[in-house]
């Protein structure tokens, strides 16, 4: 199945919008109404409206082959097109992802007394209904997503200092001569680690989001860049704005990169990224999610690289981080919002990690207080 959508061959039907086609049988009016408001859920400039859409090109597909349009469809043919799924040679994820996004877009056809919104308006816009799909009923809809695969998540890995410290020394070690660069890339470490950003966020952070102690994960202005300028940085913001405030010594590695390091011809050009390229051929231009892949591609090289025994990948610094606060008693409540998680489930993944914490925790709880509840002092002094 491929994974893009491509506006191709467009048929008009009876001048209906709705009935509007594209290739696969994809229809352009609603589908590009549906992007708009999954953009105005998510960020601006965010990867995850453009899936939700791209998942939605193998069931159009498979409408196309039915000879069937969306209008048509019933809790049967949904239901068909999951088993469909099956059959083909996915994963279990992969299945899960489709269908999932199908429902979601079913939620969104159906009327707002049908189905609870799956896309919040924003406030003082009126709800338009569509009612698009008149043979799908909210109780139905409801055990769909029982029809879906159950795919278990896997635990988060996470680092240990020791690899931490390998990933600092090789920094040091292999830029020794180049000062400037070996400060850029142990500024991107210590910003992945320290303030547990997404990729995306990191690449669009903003020369005024430090003020010296907190560090601003916010929206591009819109005004400024367009979205092909943005996907090709790789910049992105997946759950809004939030200030961070951060540890001394990530404070003091951006501080260094700001204001001894960081070029005055990005400055000249006026797009305002913290971090830069400091290659000959972008120099001053705004670092992008390949030249972060090429360095992490070069602490993971086998021979030159830091020596380490796993793959590192932006997120592992996140999932490191987050693990480490549980650790130390950080509440989820906190963290949650560190991590700019939208729901607290997410953050419930790396309390795995912490199991010894918490049965320390309770034992202790028991002795002090609950005991002298359930009367079992006795039974502790036998």
């Amino acid at each position: 199945m491929e994974e893009s959508i491509q506006y191709k061959t467009v048929i008009p039907i009876n001048g209906d919008p709705y009935k509007t086609i594209a290739k696969d049988g994809m229809p352009i009016y609603l589908v590009s109404e549906y992007l708009k408001d999954c953009q105005r859920t998510s960020s601006k400039f965010s990867n995850t409206a453009y899936t939700y859409v791209t998942n939605l090109l193998p069931f159009f597909r498979w409408l196309d082959s039915q000879e069937l349009t969306i209008e048509d469809i019933t809790l049967h043919h949904v239901k068909s097109y999951i088993e469909f799924l099956r059959q083909q040679d996915l994963t279990q994820r992969t299945i899960r992802q489709y269908g999932g996004a199908i429902l979601r877009f079913i939620r969104w056809c159906m009327e707002p007394d049908d189905a609870e919104k799956l896309l919040y308006r924003e406030k003082g816009r009126p709800i338009i209904s569509r009612g698009l799909l008149t043979s799908i009923n909210r109780g139905e809809m409801a055990g769909l997503r029982d029809c879906l695969p159950k795919v278990r998540r896997n635990l988060p890995e996470v680092m240990s200092q020791e690899e931490l410290n390998k990933i600092r020394a090789w920094i040091s070690e292999t830029y020794q001569d180049d000062p400037k660069l070996s400060t850029l890339y142990r500024c991107i470490i210590e910003v992945l680690f320290g303030a547990a950003v997404r990729r995306g966020e990191l690449l669009a952070l903003r020369i005024d989001s430090f003020d010296g102690k907190n560090l601003l994960v916010k929206n591009i202005p819109e005004n400024e860049f367009d979205v092909s300028t943005i996907k090709k940085i790789g910049a992105s913001l997946k759950t809004g704005e939030r200030k961070l405030p951060l540890d001394s010594y990530t404070a003091y590695w951006i501080h260094r990169w700001k204001t001894e390091c960081r070029p005055a011809k990005a400055h000249h050009l006026g797009h305002g990224f913290m971090f830069t390229s400091l290659h000959p051929d972008r120099y001053g231009q705004p670092l992008t999610g390949e030249a972060l892949r090429w360095l992490l591609n070069r602490i993971n090289h086998p021979q030159y690289g830091a020596g380490l025994k796993r793959n590192i990948h932006p997120h592992l610094f996140r999932h490191t981080w987050a693990t480490l606060a549980i650790e130390g008693g950080v509440s989820l409540t906190s963290i949650q919002w560190f991590l700019g998680h939208t729901s607290p489930n997410s953050t419930q993944i790396y309390t795995h990690i912490s199991d010894p914490t918490i049965t320390m925790e309770l034992n202790e709880w028991r002795k002090q207080k609950a005991y002298k509840y359930f009367g079992l002092n006795e039974v502790d002094n036998d």
